[in-house]
């Protein structure tokens, strides 16, 4: 398992605290082969390491892994190639969240 904001590893997923999560707290997905890309920029990492991200409504990347298909807004179901941040009328921070 990884976190999604700043690359921890767990092998159980379990809690801790993680600075650039907007609750503090590890959120885990699972570990990918691949880079991985944050849902709100675009922006490609190798280990989902942290970083500031003007497009995030918490202000730091939140990564999920990347694959070849289109990603899809969590909100509205918007596909993009590329994860690209846009406008969202049905989220609640008015812009896409990709999954």
């Amino acid at each position: 398992m990884i976190c999604q904001y700043c690359g921890h590893k767990s092998p159980s997923g379990m809690s801790g605290n993680c600075k650039y999560s907007p609750t503090n707290s590890h959120v885990y997905m699972e570990e990918s082969s691949s880079k991985y890309i944050c849902c709100y920029c675009g922006h490609k990492s190798p280990s989902a390491m942290g970083g500031t991200c003007s497009h995030s409504p918490h202000k730091t990347h939140k990564y999920i892994p990347q694959h070849s298909e289109n990603y899809v807004c969590k909100y509205c179901g918007h596909k993009s190639p590329s994860a690209m941040t846009g406008s969202c009328s049905k989220s609640p921070f008015k812009k896409h969240e990709y999954m």
